[in-house]
């Protein structure tokens, strides 16, 4: 039990030490490309990161589930925990337990997020805000009703509502 705890800590912490840093490289490499065509508005450009960085997430979390098995069983080595591991008398199949069952923890966390709209489908939303944000500016920013919700146009004030929300 000792050592599950032990090579778990150190998988999960690479884990997300690798996931961190592949989805800040991608998601500051996608900004920088797309910094041009991106609003003014810190609101749109922090909405469009998030999603960048759970579009990251969806790419990258299986490769940095391997690469954080690979970096702990190098530290394992060259530590000589594995060494003492298996001189203590765990099995190969008692130090690879650690591996599956964090990775089957973390593969069903991955699958209910597909769940929600804002992760599955945030590459679509990134794209969207880069692709037509001007249009959603100027439908935020235009006023169209006075306070009492009557609608303002080119003949004056009518008491219907004309463009619903």
């Amino acid at each position: 039990m000792l050592a599950f705890r032990y090579i778990a800590f150190h998988y999960i912490k690479y884990f997300i030490i690798i996931l961190a840093a592949l989805s800040a490289f991608m998601v500051g490499f996608d900004f920088m490309e797309n910094s041009a065509h991106l609003p003014e508005s810190a609101n749109l450009v922090m909405i469009y990161v998030v999603y960048k960085t759970f579009y990251a997430i969806d790419m990258l979390l299986p490769l940095a589930l391997v690469f954080s098995m690979i970096a702990t069983k190098v530290h394992l080595i060259r530590s000589n925990a594995l060494v003492a591991f298996y001189s203590i008398g765990y099995s190969k199949n008692d130090v690879l337990k650690p591996f599956v069952l964090v990775s089957i923890v973390v593969i069903s966390i991955y699958i209910g997020l597909h769940t929600t709209a804002a992760f599955a489908r945030a590459n679509e939303f990134a794209t969207n805000i880069e692709r037509y944000w001007w249009s959603v500016w100027l439908v935020i920013t235009t006023p169209c009703c006075d306070s009492r919700f009557n609608v303002v146009g080119k003949h004056g004030t009518s008491s219907h509502i004309v463009r619903s929300w």
